[in-house]
């Protein structure tokens, strides 16, 4: 219960110094406030010893020249940097935390920050524990949507490729954002491809063991027998617990809703075509997520689309009450599930390690 209690006390004491920087009265007060925040989430994070299931691969990483992630030089550049001054392994941990949540305050808006930073926390604290290379890169996609929502789409490409190079699996935005920018006719879509897509997301909710062994078969006829093994072996399934299963059903219910929303989105402004498409990939993976161990991980690289779709619901003009409604619904069900997280409990023979929290300062 301890670390339970300490968990919800630094999101909460963070999440109010973001709230309250809004309110400061001239940019000096608000860059202090969001310092303030900012220490509250880095310090527990660059400090914690032991917490987290890959906690102690990364030490290893750290303490190690001959560790190389292919393509993923800008980790591998960091890890050999370390290696070579002989610092201690900590110092990884500590950079890495203060890497992605670096980003993660670059891209909180002037305007009701706490509505990015919530969901943010919520999603990838606990996720930053363990999977600390693909959590950085989804960082930088948060970063990258930001611009790409302000029309920047060089610098959206520019930090896509920062992020692939720490886990390139944050390349597969670079499509989906220049997909995007390919003009449709205004009914196909605000109206034909969001009923499809939902559509879609509930054929592959309720008939899942329907799709996967046509899919199984697809891969075989088209040659990628390596892959049509991952619908039909046994190791790469488990499954749901009640808990998941609900999860699942929130977020499917929410990403919906913001496909739904599509007519409102593109009127409001024609780049959150984007996040539309995220969005959609992100329920896709999320399904398949909860029966397909493998695909565990691939539901984190879409999470830039329901995070900043929390933030741009929130403040669209059309159906304007009900929009705040459904965002801050889904975001009260995220703080339901970070207490539950909180716990630490074993789950699917992989025990989180959250619980007790520990810091290298205490030893």
């Amino acid at each position: 219960m301890a670390s339970l209690s300490f968990y919800v006390f630094i999101a909460f004491a963070s999440s109010f110094f973001v709230w309250l920087s809004e309110y400061g009265t001239t940019r000096k007060d608000k860059s202090f406030l969001l310092f303030v925040g900012f220490l509250f989430i880095f310090l527990p994070s660059a400090l914690r010893y032991g917490v987290g299931t890959d906690f102690f691969s990364y030490i290893e990483i750290a303490e190690h020249s001959n560790f190389q992630f292919r393509h993923e030089y800008l980790f591998s550049l960091i890890s050999s940097i370390l290696n070579f001054l002989e610092l201690h392994p900590q110092w990884s941990i500590a950079i890495m935390a203060m890497i992605f949540f670096f980003t993660v305050f670059l891209c909180l808006p002037d305007k009701n920050p706490l509505l990015l930073f919530l969901p943010i926390v919520l999603l990838l604290w606990f996720d930053s524990f363990n999977a600390v290379r693909q959590v950085i890169a989804i960082g930088f996609s948060l970063l990258a949507c930001k611009n790409y929502l302000n029309n920047n789409i060089v610098r959206f490409t520019f930090f896509i490729i920062i992020g692939a190079l720490f886990h390139k699996s944050i390349l597969l935005l670079l499509p989906l954002g220049y997909m995007a920018l390919i003009p449709l006719p205004r009914l196909v879509q605000e109206h034909i491809l969001p009923v499809l897509a939902v559509l879609f997301l509930c054929l592959l909710y309720f008939k899942a063991d329907v799709l996967f062994p046509a899919t199984e078969q697809l891969l075989i006829y088209g040659g990628f027998e390596r892959y049509a093994a991952y619908f039909h072996s046994a190791k790469h399934f488990v499954p749901r617990t009640a808990g998941t299963s609900l999860m699942v059903a929130v977020k499917l219910l929410f990403c919906a809703y913001v496909i739904l929303s599509s007519k409102y989105l593109i009127q409001d402004n024609i780049r959150n075509k984007l996040l539309i498409y995220i969005t959609l990939c992100f329920a896709a993976s999320s399904v398949l997520a909860s029966q397909i161990i493998i695909l565990g991980r691939a539901q984190m690289i879409f999470l830039a689309g329901p995070i900043w779709a929390v933030y741009i619901l929130y403040s669209l003009k059309a159906h304007a009450n009900l929009n705040k409604q459904v965002s801050l619904l889904f975001i009260l069900l995220l703080c339901a599930a970070f207490v539950k997280d909180s716990l630490g409990i074993p789950t699917d023979g992989r025990n989180p390690m959250r619980n007790p929290y520990q810091s290298v300062l205490l030893l």
